[in-house]
């Protein structure tokens, strides 16, 4: 999960901060932010199907 946001998104792992997982509808995701070059910040949600298996990263 960490290693496919910080590929998608070209930070290093240490610089990603991601919260607790949350049950959705139809399985689980968790919301991850960093900071940019600029001060501002990037959030981002990795989600996970009903199984725990990873699914894919979306950018807000």
């Amino acid at each position: 999960m960490l290693a496919d946001a910080s590929r998608r998104f070209g930070v290093g792992l240490g610089d990603i901060d991601t919260g607790a997982t949350l049950q959705t509808g139809d399985g689980y995701a968790v919301n991850g932010s960093f900071q940019l070059a600029s001060g501002d910040s990037l959030k981002f949600v990795c989600t996970f199907d009903s199984n725990g298996r990873f699914t894919g990263t979306t950018g807000r």
